[in-house]
This record gives structure tokens, C-alpha cells and sequence, in this order.
């Protein structure tokens, strides 16, 4: 099941310049606070941020696809997948 849109919406508002509103989150609503986190994290880093392509569950792990992420930011980003197995 896919993310409720209420919190999709929540989360292209918190953070439009990671997150377009044109995204669909096709990710369950238990990975809300993940993805929050991850959108946080990568907000804190002090350069510009990845450019989102895709955000999905597969195979019961998070997928969150982006271009020109930073070393620092592919690390944070590959963490979060990690982290989504055990959700």
C-alpha cells in the first residue's frame, strides 16, 4: 500500500527542494518517519541537494533514486535503504 497522500504532501512541503511535488512516493505510510529523516539529513548538508528521480519500495527495501548526490549525500541515501529492511 502505497503512502497516504496527506503525508506525501507533507513531506514535498518540508522539503520542496529535494522532493518535487510532482513525485509520487510509492513507498508504504511505516516509511514516513524514515524518509523524513533522510529528507532532514540530506537538507543539512551544505550543498546543493540531489536531484530525486524515484522513490519506491522494492522487494520490501527502500529504493531512493537520485542524481548528482554527493559522496556524503550516496552515503546517507544508502543508509536509509538499509535502514528500510528492518521497518
Amino acid at each position: 500500500m502505497l503512502m497516504r497522500l496527506e503525508k506525501q504532501e507533507a513531506l514535498q512541503r518540508a522539503y520542496p527542494n529535494i522532493l518535487p511535488s510532482e513525485l509520487v512516493l510509492e513507498v508504504p505510510d511505516a516509511w514516513f518517519a524514515l524518509v523524513d529523516r533522510l529528507c532532514a539529513d540530506l537538507s543539512a548538508i551544505p550543498e546543493p541537494p540531489p536531484v530525486v528521480m524515484q522513490v519506491k519500495e522494492s522487494y520490501g527495501r527502500l529504493c531512493f533514486y537520485a542524481a548528482h548526490e554527493t559522496p556524503a549525500q550516496a552515503d546517507l541515501i544508502r543508509a536509509a535503504e538499509e535502514k528500510s529492511e528492518n521497518v
